[in-house]
């Protein structure tokens, strides 16, 4: 993803400046004399940015986001699924108010959040998310102790239940449903589906959503990743997005 944002970046948006890249897989980036790499968070913040992208994991929230707040620093954070754990996001939430910074999250791969944030001010009855990936999307989760992806010739959904235990079960899979959840009725009360299907090449994701305001069932589907076919392409536009928005008079 953080190639992706770079490419983007750099191709459409030369006005926004990077500051440097702070990865343990330096290897993994081609080489660039503007563009610094950090062996760690400090050697980053050192060169001042006025906005760090997350674009890691959710271990990676935990482990650096409480520091880059607390500096001020605003943070845009792409492993959204992290903020399913109550203690982080609260923590996070109350550095950033301190601080004064703006702990930042994409829309991603999906669509309608903005619908859904704004349906929250009334009344939301009911938000279900299924979300559907090629079989070999989900190989190294839970989904392989469901079904055998190998083998499968049609669709078989691999969890059902609540956004939280998504998250917490399918952590590579979910930020999604993190971000639907963080939009509208939290964690609990919004109902995932996660299925396998091997007949799809992309990552399809459907919202259902019923409140006093309004009632919508929107389809995305959005090409894999060729690095990743966990994570869609838009997921890393949506966060290159973020972040012209930061630095944009007009903010849309």
């Amino acid at each position: 993803m953080a190639r992706k944002v770079i490419e983007v970046l750099e191709r459409d948006h030369s006005q926004i400046g990077m500051a440097g890249v702070f990865t343990k897989n330096p290897a993994k980036y081609p080489p660039k004399e503007d563009l610094p790499f950090c062996g760690n968070l400090s050697e980053l913040m050192a060169l001042k940015p006025d906005v760090v992208v997350e674009c890691a994991t959710q271990e990676a929230v935990s482990t650096y986001a409480p520091t880059i707040l607390s500096t001020g620093t605003s943070l845009i954070v792409a492993s959204i699924g992290a903020l399913s754990n109550t203690q982080l996001y609260e923590h996070l939430v109350e550095i950033a108010r301190k601080s004064r910074a703006s702990l930042i999250l994409p829309a991603g791969a999906v669509g309608a959040i903005d619908a859904l944030a704004a349906a929250r001010f009334g009344c939301i009855h009911s938000v279900l998310y299924r979300g559907t990936k090629p079989a070999s999307a989900w190989k190294s989760s839970p989904a392989e102790h469901v079904v055998d992806l190998d083998s499968l010739t049609e669709p078989q959904t691999v969890f059902l239940g609540n956004a939280r235990d998504a998250a917490h079960q399918f952590p590579k899979n979910s930020n999604v449903a993190a971000t639907i959840a963080l939009a509208g009725l939290g964690f609990e009360k919004t109902r995932v589906e996660l299925v396998a299907d091997p007949n799809s090449d992309q990552n399809r994701h459907q919202i259902v959503v019923e409140s006093d305001s309004s009632s919508f069932d929107i389809q995305l589907s959005g090409k894999p990743s060729a690095d990743n076919p966990r994570t869609s392409i838009l997921s890393a536009l949506s966060v290159a997005r973020s972040i012209v928005n930061v630095e944009s008079a007009l903010v849309l």
